[in-house]
């Protein structure tokens, strides 16, 4: 699940302000795991956000425009819970953390208020975790995060 909320401010033609919020829940490929420990159970990764920077944007022609935005922000990012049965063995934790995106839009114009959009977002994410494990120990460990959204739709100007 992905959902994802943009928004463009242009200051001029070419320069302008793009923001950013999103919320991702990534559901985890349990048999790749089955390997480690045979009838464990893990649920899924989480992640929310709000992040902003600059947009330049080129027009190649009358109708269509090439954007481009870096963005940085912040995310509150959930872990995997491990379950073997009804015992837990490892506890979900959540971890504030910085992000980045960097990203690039094909923009073309329907009329003076719509476009459609093909987009391409790269985030990255480096999430500090702490989770509590069965015995009641922490366990300190960071996770690199890294995902390609690619959406197409149609935007409209309010």
């Amino acid at each position: 699940l992905a959902i994802h909320a943009d928004y463009y401010y242009h200051f001029s033609r070419n320069y302008g302000f793009a923001g950013q919020a999103f919320f991702n829940q990534f559901n985890i490929n349990n048999q790749s795991f089955q390997h480690v420990l045979p009838g464990a159970q893990m649920d899924h990764w989480k992640a929310a956000g709000i992040m902003g920077g600059p947009l330049l944007t080129g027009h190649p022609s009358k109708n269509l425009a090439l954007e481009l935005k870096l963005m940085v922000g912040l995310s509150e990012v959930n872990s995997f819970k491990i379950t073997y049965g009804d015992t837990v063995l490892q506890d979900e934790d959540w971890s504030l953390t910085p992000s980045w995106l960097a990203g690039g839009t094909i923009r073309y114009a329907l009329s003076g208020k719509a476009w459609l959009l093909l987009n391409s977002n790269f985030i990255f994410l480096r999430p500090e975790f702490n989770p509590t494990t069965m015995t009641g120990e922490t366990e300190k460990s960071r996770q690199n995060m890294d995902y390609l959204n690619i959406t197409a739709g149609i935007g409209f100007k309010l």
